[in-house]
């Protein structure tokens, strides 16, 4: 069991690694925004949208096929649901670090969530470009990737 929540972790920064990469990469091709009107804005902020979906997609894809290719069933649903917790118990615990910090007058809202999405950075467009700083929202976001992980251990017998 602890061998595969370091290998959920692992999978974890490795996902999170590439979701940074491809939002960068598919930023430089969407262009610098400049917009003159609210339509241009719009535009952007939807493609914006899209990418973020598709990189969301995309991270939740790796994060099954990692479960799939590296993690051990370890029986039981509850036993594989344990052999990945470190992901969700770590950022968990970032999570409720943060949560009184949100209802603070000296920091923006945004800006502190946005430090939360460091460890689910496969949100962070969708997070900024649709303001969902939502801290339930957030949490639910965390619960996927461990989710995902698990269909994939379960998908792999």
């Amino acid at each position: 069991m602890l061998k595969n929540n370091v290998k959920a972790l692992t999978i974890h920064i490795f996902v999170n690694i590439i979701s940074v990469l491809l939002y960068y990469m598919l930023v430089i091709n969407v262009g610098v925004a400049e917009w003159v009107s609210e339509a241009a804005y719009k535009a952007h902020v939807d493609k914006m949208v899209i990418i973020g979906l598709v990189i969301a997609l995309l991270a939740f894809a790796l994060y099954f096929i990692g479960g799939r290719l590296f993690l051990r069933d370890q029986g039981r649903i509850w036993k594989n649901v344990l052999s990945v917790s470190s992901v969700f118990f770590l950022g968990f615990i970032w999570w409720l670090m943060i949560l009184p910090l949100s209802n603070l007058e000296v920091f923006s809202k945004a800006n502190v969530w946005q430090t939360f999405s460091i460890y689910t950075s496969y949100m962070l467009t969708l997070i900024d470009y649709l303001e969902a700083d939502i801290p339930i929202l957030l949490l639910l976001c965390l619960m996927l990737s461990t989710l995902f992980m698990v269909l994939g251990i379960k998908k792999k017998g």
